[in-house]
């Protein structure tokens, strides 16, 4: 399994897939590379059996048309819930994603984890500039929708699909469009609730981790443990 230097961003996304399967770095070889772009290289070259590719990236095409077997892809199937609860507390901030964009996919949808192309803001943001933004979004995704397919996520199905596997709470100005037109949900609602009230708790445990630190005079090297025991206490919503 290919470990990047100096890419954490890289690294914890297979930790992840690994804890998806029940595996952790102990049970696969580690093999390190010096970049991103080495991965695809390193695949090829037979050093390494898995690589961490964007389903319609170029890596992707190159690995299609110039492996010797082929490619095949890894599902990370959204009906394993205990998977993708592994997944999450290694990477809470993915969450499920399927897709047909890429090789070998175009009549067998894959499923595996993505991230949110979400636009975000501050508390402080007025309530007017959130509901006009989210209204031109959503009125002109006919426009937009069609002209490339990393554009489907902008449906208005999958923006509000967020229940059970997005930890977003959606901005006040937002929630006022989507009940002017019909698309507030009392699950959406309790959904919001629960993410505002988790970003509270986790205010208050960092709060408490900043306050046992500065007492005990913890080094910086030994903050994220300190940290990571303190965010325990505040598990994920489900």
């Amino acid at each position: 399994m290919p470990f990047v230097v100096g890419m954490p961003a890289h690294n914890s996304s297979i930790e992840a897939a690994l804890a998806f399967a029940g595996l952790t770095w102990n049970d696969v070889v580690k093999v390190e590379v010096p970049s991103f772009g080495a991965t695809t290289d390193a695949l090829l070259q037979s050093k390494i059996e898995v690589a961490l590719v964007g389903t319609s990236s170029a890596s992707t095409l190159q690995i299609a048309n110039q492996s010797r077997s082929g490619i095949r892809w890894i599902p990370l199937p959204r009906s394993d819930k205990d998977g993708w609860k592994r997944f999450n507390e290694v990477l809470p901030d993915r969450f499920w994603g399927s897709t047909t964009d890429g090789p070998g996919l175009e009549t067998a949808p894959y499923e595996g984890f993505s991230g949110s192309d979400s636009l975000d803001a501050y508390d402080l943001l007025s309530d007017d500039i959130a509901y006009f933004t989210t209204k031109a979004w959503a009125e002109s995704y006919p426009l937009y929708g069609p002209k490339h397919p990393r554009n489907k996520p902008g449906s208005l199905d999958q923006v509000l699909d967020i229940v059970g596997h997005i930890p977003f709470a959606f901005h006040p100005g937002s929630i006022q469009y989507f009940k002017e037109i019909g698309r507030w949900t009392p699950e959406l609602e309790s959904w919001t609730k629960k993410v505002l009230d988790r970003e509270v708790k986790l205010l208050k445990a960092w709060d408490d981790c900043q306050a046992e630190a500065d007492a005990t005079k913890v080094t910086a090297d030994k903050l994220p443990a300190l940290w990571d025991k303190y965010k325990k206490g505040v598990p994920p919503i489900m």
